[in-house]
């Protein structure tokens, strides 16, 4: 039956009018369980959009907040087309001015998917065209399949990943296969959806409150999407929360040992880290010092920006959400990772702020000359001595800035994905490691 955009409390209507700083939309199947998931947590007024495939089922009338909306197009039932994004992309630039209108009146729009599959991979770049032509921004947060969910679902993952680089104005990739060191080996598959959704509508809820919230320490949204935004910069968060008087040393250790940080990889990869943390009205200086020490030392390389919020009722109670940045290609600040374009490559000293690089970015050696620290302007700088034989020049590493090619003739030929990450895609690059 064809449906039109509904709402849980009020049944069939127009579009909402109200004014949005930022507005919630969810994509197919697994953007609609983060989207719900959270309503159900929330229970805000309005929790935001699910957009979903002809061939869908809706599933989200009823809950309070979430609005339904299922693009048509010319589609005709009985036509089998679930997991094809290109049909789905099809009947969403069909439906373009309605998902225009989804989007008018909000500043932000964040958009919640799931690549790999239809809806997800087809809806979700038009969605974030859609945003821009209504004068909003899009933000896009993703997450991409199991490695048993096959090997076609992840190229459909990667190169709808690759579209919404060029059209979000930030983006964050969640790996679903990273999530699952946290679950006991032998737990059944539909828990382990299941728990993984529920970690995910976590960290969802902590970067809504990131995004959204005022709090003690806001976070500038312009900031923040100049930190995610490039077509090559790799983002992900991870959250933590604890509770009684050694919440701070459980807090670091889950996130010491958490999988999606890679042993602590991607945290000395990084060349920006978010650190959000909300809590009662308990918290302690020195445990925020503390707590900002901690990520300095993992991320020495890295723009470390700060935002709090505090809640009466989070009373001995402390969360803490980590966005980390790391970059492929650009200027300057993706020479830490060791795949910057050649305008980013410089001689150490020549023009920079005398740790070794330009634009007050440390390089390695700099880095470890003493403690990171995070000035007022936000920018980063080393410890150390001036003119120290470790600050020798030296070239930062660098490859042409071109656009890296296709697949050719191998093009359809299934990526060799293992661990949730691509092995056709050389170590070094995969890791941010600067080859001498």
């Amino acid at each position: 039956m064809e449906r039109d955009l509904v709402t849980g409390d009020a049944g069939a209507g127009a579009m909402p009018a109200q004014v949005d700083v930022v507005r919630l939309c969810g994509v197919g199947t697994a953007g609609g369980r983060l989207l719900t998931g959270w309503s159900e947590r929330n229970g805000c007024g309005r929790a935001g959009t699910w957009v979903l495939a002809p061939w869908d089922e809706v599933a989200g009338v009823g809950l309070p907040g979430v609005a339904c909306l299922q693009v048509r197009g010319s589609w005709k039932a009985g036509r089998g087309a679930a997991g094809d994004p290109d049909r789905a992309r099809a009947v969403a630039e069909e439906e373009f001015g309605r998902l225009v209108d989804v989007c008018r009146g909000a500043e932000w729009v964040l958009l919640v998917a799931g690549l790999g599959g239809g809806a997800g991979s087809g809806i979700t770049p038009v969605l974030a065209r859609a945003a821009h032509e209504a004068g909003a921004r899009a933000l896009g947060v993703v997450v991409t399949p199991f490695s048993w969910e096959g090997a076609v679902r992840q190229r459909q993952a990667q190169a709808a990943l690759e579209e919404l680089r060029d059209v979000c104005d930030g983006l964050v990739c969640l790996p679903n296969q990273k999530f699952l060191p946290l679950l006991p080996p032998r737990t059944p598959l539909m828990e382990v959806y299941r728990e993984v959704n529920r970690v995910l509508v976590l960290g969802l809820e902590a970067f809504w409150e990131a995004l959204t919230q005022r709090g003690l320490i806001p976070v500038p949204l312009e900031h923040l999407c100049a930190l995610l935004r490039g077509r090559h910069a790799e983002s992900v968060w991870v959250t933590s929360e604890a509770a009684g008087e050694e919440r701070l040393a459980q807090v670091t250790a889950q996130l010491r040992e958490h999988p999606v940080l890679e042993g602590g990889h991607a945290m000395l990869a990084a060349t920006s880290v978010l650190v959000y943390v909300t809590a009662g009205p308990d918290l302690a200086a020195s445990e925020a010092e503390e707590l900002i020490r901690w990520v300095q030392e993992r991320a020495p390389r890295a723009e470390v920006v700060v935002g709090a919020g505090l809640r009466e009722e989070w009373s001995g109670r402390i969360r803490v959400m980590l966005l980390v940045t790391r970059r492929g290609q650009g200027r300057c600040e993706t020479g830490r990772f060791g795949h910057s374009g050649l305008a980013g490559s410089t001689r150490a000293g020549q023009e920079g702020d005398g740790n070794g690089s330009a634009d007050g970015v440390p390089a390695p050696e700099a880095a470890a000359q003493g403690p990171v620290q995070v000035g007022a302007g936000g920018g980063v700088g080393a410890g150390g001595a001036k003119g120290s034989p470790r600050g020798a020049a030296r070239y930062q590493q660098g490859t042409l800035p071109l656009e890296v090619p296709r697949g050719g003739r191998f093009e359809k030929t299934p990526p060799n994905i293992f661990g949730g990450e691509d092995l056709d895609v050389p170590t070094y690059l995969r890791r941010g490691i600067t080859l001498e």
